[in-house]
């Protein structure tokens, strides 16, 4: 016979057959449940007992005598006449060596004659106040240099060859189109000259042209790398970071309070000194350290290198 057509008449089973296996089934699990618990409590009762030891009780005597009392509140009565009730204290100006305390007596925010002079004056002078017309002179001169000592090294077809010096108006017209490029930005310098209706800017080729531009660009310096300190990291823009110092500290005085922050200037070329840090919202950077006043003048700044 197959067994895929076996069906339960082939064996004769009735309803009473049915009934005495589930009564035979629920015997042999109640049988199983009781072994179960049976073993639980034998291992409880074997388990070791752990007998938690009494607290003690303290034992309180209490004096008969009437004079006697704590020698601490004794102490206290006798030492400070507030608790006694012979005198009160009253506020005294301390006697004996003392920490002096110097007074701030430095004068602060802009310096004379500066504070009289720029009483009414532009964003512009004061901007001319703490990058004076030397330091443009300077960077004309260093750039200059570098342009020379470029030329002798590029190939003769290199448009290098046509440099023509630059003073120092030419670099304030340069700087300004690099705080415009910040206000105005594009994804690339020369759409900036572009004559795309889309990105076509009006104010860049009244400045300078795309060429001269870009060629101030590649020669920017600000020191002779010939004479420059090769163990120091930043020695490119030392002499700028030391005259903008200077300059910070001479013509504005710190309040009394001040603090050291840090800020972090987006950059993400090559440079040893980039720091990341995920927190920032541009993670790439060059780190400045600050020495700030109020209301939030930089009164000497530090690169981080």
């Amino acid at each position: 016979m197959d067994i895929e057509t076996l069906d339960l008449e082939d064996f004769n089973i009735t309803q009473e057959h049915l009934r005495d296996i589930d009564l035979l089934e629920a015997s042999i699990f109640e049988k199983i449940r009781r072994d179960c618990d049976l073993s639980e409590s034998q291992d409880t009762d074997s388990e070791e007992v752990i007998h938690v030891p009494r607290k003690r009780r303290r034992i309180f005597i209490t004096s008969d005598s009437e004079t006697e009392c704590d020698p601490v509140e004794k102490f206290v009565t006798e030492n400070i006449p507030s608790l006694s009730g012979s005198t009160s204290q009253k506020w005294v100006e301390p006697k004996g060596h003392q920490p002096s305390v110097i007074a701030f007596t430095e004068p602060t925010g802009m310096k004379e004659p500066y504070a009289s002079q720029l009483r009414n004056a532009a964003q512009g002078e004061y901007f001319s106040l703490m990058v004076p017309d030397n330091i443009f002179e300077e960077i004309a001169v260093q750039t200059n240099l570098f342009a020379e000592q470029r030329e002798r090294s590029v190939k003769p077809s290199s448009r290098s060859h046509k440099w023509k010096p630059t003073t120092k108006d030419e670099l304030k017209r340069f700087f300004g189109l690099i705080l415009y490029m910040g206000l105005v930005k594009l994804p690339k310098i020369c759409l900036y000259w572009s004559t795309d209706r889309v990105y076509r800017q009006t104010f860049p080729p009244t400045v300078m042209s795309r060429n001269r531009f870009e060629i101030l660009l590649q020669n920017l310096h600000f020191t002779n790398n010939e004479t420059a300190d090769p163990k120091d990291r930043i020695c490119k823009i030392r002499p700028l970071i030391d005259k903008l110092n200077e300059n910070f500290v001479k013509h504005y005085g710190p309040k009394e309070d001040v603090c050291v922050d840090e800020t972090q200037v987006p950059f993400r070329g090559r440079i040893i000194f980039r720091q990341y840090n995920k927190s920032k919202r541009h993670k790439y950077g060059m780190k400045l350290f600050k020495l700030c006043t109020i209301p939030g003048y930089t009164c000497k700044l530090q690169l981080y290198a």
